[in-house]
């Protein structure tokens, strides 16, 4: 039976369903039917028969290649005409970067090729680099330079093609389409899938540009029940999983890598658990700016101080022995309504920021893991209070090299990074904004609710590789008459250290001043008094440095 037929025939269970997947690969996009958002439904599993052997590909192979020409260039025809998609944000300037847009990508034996325009993003490059590719819209065309020798019929070029919704007259549209979409089904189960290679635009919707997306439509009737294990959510133009509006989710031994814009994550969802799994490679979309602003190994982005979308929040969320290694953007970030977060025996390495807390409440928990060698700096905090570290590492570097940070607004001066935004502030209390599951909004004012304070490292190690390292920096977005949403002070009379090693990193000013930089530093940078934060650092801590080869070797996600 073909796939989607098997999948029709779950919609009016008598009992619990199993679609069992044979090896091969599934090349269309798959819908599961709804039950009608019905929670007492029997259970539903899609499982592979050999897991990691059944793929629902968003590429086909490439059968009609012509070339070498002279320069070893071959081409194929290209009939979608895709062209940019129409997403913009034109109020963030950042994201007009024309080739940002672009949703063509090519797989040579199963390694992504680079696509390079002219500067406009619509003509095509006049010359390639082994490795690149191009899109000629006017002859109809994708030129592609392999690395090395080509053989048709034995090397395997596939192209995405799949993942981008297609208008009444077959052309494709803006929007996106996910691979694999299950609405409305409450009790499922998803094991042993690869799910890879969506043509989905990143920078549309977090769930619909994803590669595969299971949701409910609404928060006020949420789905219970939802288990993913043993999958591969990789190599996508948008993220690799998405969705909203769960309770009780399970997420294990899965790895979402490689996708463009990030690994993925289910938002406005309670009761969650990531374990075991890897978030790689991901936020690789022409390493510009805009990568950070919804791009990070995970991301959850439960609603919007901008535009004032707000339907829940997420909450009792663990992500528990993951690792969130190498992305382009930052590795880990909650922005915007997740309580009750927990991470413990993770492993953050090499992303362009750590980890970014952003518009909580809190009370937020690392423990038992590793933070280290991020450009950007390893933790972030903008209107995040009750954070606490407890036998954490945090390093900048190791050998005395770390990874360079995308340039943008996540790129702190210090080891530790903490921020007020009095939009989040002032926007959190609104009534479109401020509602919950649960009841109406706290009763005690935005500015206490939302502001970095109350801040715990206990039995950790803090440790700066570079003569510049220091523990902390402060800084506030806004107007500079706003400034009274320093959160400086209120931060170093509630923070506290307890039993850290090497804690007072440039102990003499843990705050960044503005006077004594040069022309053109961050002018939001804010000075406190010092004496005020050192106070709170423990007192005996000394120099203690452990060896770059501990360093590099230590991976907490061994229990």
């Amino acid at each position: 039976m073909e796939l989607q037929a098997a999948l029709e025939a779950t919609r009016d269970p008598t009992g619990p369903i199993t679609v069992v997947l044979a090896d091969g690969y599934y090349r269309r996009e798959y819908l599961v039917p709804s039950r009608g958002n019905d929670n007492t439904a029997p259970p539903l599993t899609i499982t592979a028969a050999n897991p990691g052997r059944a793929i629902i590909d968003g590429a086909d192979p490439v059968t009609d290649l012509a070339g070498p020409d002279a320069q070893g260039v071959w081409s194929f025809p290209w009939t979608e005409g895709w062209g940019p998609s129409t997403w913009r944000q034109p109020q963030i300037a950042h994201f007009e970067h024309p080739l940002y847009y672009r949703r063509e990508m090519i797989f040579l034996n199963d390694r992504r090729l680079d696509l390079v325009m002219a500067p406009d993003g619509l003509a095509p490059a006049p010359e390639l680099q082994p490795g690149q590719f191009t899109v000629d819209e006017v002859a109809g065309v994708i030129r592609l330079k392999p690395a090395g020798l080509l053989r048709p019929g034995i090397d395997r070029v596939e192209v995405s093609r799949r993942g981008v919704r297609r208008g009444g007259d077959g052309t494709p549209g803006a929007d996106a389409v996910p691979l694999l979409r299950a609405n409305g089904i409450a009790h499922l189960t998803i094991d042993g899938l690869v799910v890879r290679r969506s043509a989905a635009h990143n920078m549309a919707s977090a769930f619909e540009a994803s590669a595969i997306g299971i949701t409910r439509a609404t928060f006020d009737q949420r789905l219970r029940n939802l288990v993913i294990t043993r999958c591969r959510f990789v190599d996508n133009g948008g993220k690799g999983l998405g969705g909203r509006h769960w309770i009780g989710v399970v997420v294990r031994d899965c790895e979402l890598s490689g996708n463009a814009n990030g690994g993925g994550a289910l938002q406005r969802s309670d009761e969650v658990l990531f374990e075991d799994c890897t978030f790689a490679d991901n936020s690789w979309r022409f390493g510009s700016w805009m990568n950070t602003w919804d791009a990070a190994g995970t991301k959850i982005l439960d609603g919007s101080c901008q535009d004032r979308s707000f339907t829940g929040r997420s909450r009792q969320r663990i992500y528990r022995r993951c690792g969130f290694l190498r992305n382009g953007a930052g590795g880990f970030w909650h922005d915007w309504g997740p309580q009750d977060l927990v991470l413990e025996n993770c492993l953050i390495e090499g992303n362009s920021t750590g980890v970014q807390i952003e518009i909580t409440s809190g009370p937020v928990l690392l423990r038992d893991t590793v933070i280290r060698n991020h450009g950007g700096g390893a933790l972030y905090g903008v209107n995040a209070p009750d954070v606490t570290l407890e036998r954490c590492v945090l390093i900048d570097a190791i050998d005395g090299v770390r990874r360079p940070a995308v340039p943008g607004p996540w790129v702190g001066k210090g080891l530790i990074s903490i921020a007020g935004d009095p939009r989040n502030e002032s926007a959190a209390q609104l009534p479109s904004m401020a509602r919950t599951d649960q009841g109406p909004p706290p009763a005690h004012p935005p500015a206490e609710h939302y502001r970095t304070q109350r801040w715990v490292i206990r039995d950790s190690v803090i440790q700066a590789n570079l003569p510049e390292g220091r523990l902390f920096w402060a800084r506030y977005w806004g107007e500079p008459a706003e400034v009274g949403f320093n959160p400086a002070p209120s931060f170093a009379a509630t923070f506290t250290s307890v039993g850290n090693r090497f804690f007072q990193v440039s102990p003499e000013d843990p705050f960044l001043d503005p006077d004594a930089l040069p022309a053109g530093t961050d002018p939001f940078a804010i000075r406190y008094a010092s004496e005020a934060l050192l106070d709170r650092c423990d007192p005996t801590a000394t120099w203690d440095p452990v060896s770059p080869s501990a360093i590099a070797a230590l991976d907490p996600r061994d229990g």
